[in-house]
């Protein structure tokens, strides 16, 4: 698309560029259109005005073909391998595919082992996957490096106050 504006814009601009230095050629081309588009008394009355309209319009094109190309060749960002990873084991989580979040989650890990997001998410997988026991080891690993995460120091409280109210090990409901 972009080829065919820098075309049209290039043909434009010679065109013009013909009406102002060339009318006799305009004219031989124009006997030929005659019956589409012009007639010799327009050609040669108003040259210089369709001229300047051609050239603007070329310029239109040519600024329209350039810009699109510009932004062709220009480098794309590359996507973060760990980010995708978390936003990959986040979708997982919502749509309930826990196991699933949990492998992306453990990938992340292996690039950035204290990532405080794939401690704290692998708490939440825990839970729902009815681990309480991997997930207060995991509350208490990111307290250990995070002491002022508060979803891990509310976690941890929630589910050992479960044990301690059911003397065994809590499930979740």
């Amino acid at each position: 698309m972009e080829t065919l504006k820098l075309g049209v814009g290039f043909v434009l601009f010679i065109a013009g560029v013909l009406y102002f230095y060339a009318p006799k050629l305009i004219s031989g081309i124009n006997n030929i259109l005659r019956d589409f588009c012009f007639n010799e008394r327009t050609v040669l009355l108003y040259h210089k005005k369709i001229a300047v309209i051609l050239i603007s319009l070329s310029f239109i094109a040519l600024y329209m073909g350039s810009t699109a190309i510009h932004y062709q060749l220009k480098p794309k960002p590359k996507s973060d391998p760990i980010d995708s990873n978390r936003l990959a084991a986040m979708d997982l989580y919502y749509k309930g595919d826990y196991r699933g979040s949990l492998r992306k989650t453990y990938w992340v890990l292996s690039n950035k082992p204290n990532d405080q997001w794939a401690l704290v998410h692998l708490g939440c997988v825990y839970e729902m996957l009815d681990e309480n026991q991997k997930a207060v080891e995991m509350w208490e690993r990111v307290l250990a490096i995070y002491p002022e995460n508060k979803i891990a120091k509310r976690s941890l409280v929630k589910l050992k106050g479960m044990e301690a109210k059911s003397g065994k090990r809590a499930t979740r409901k």
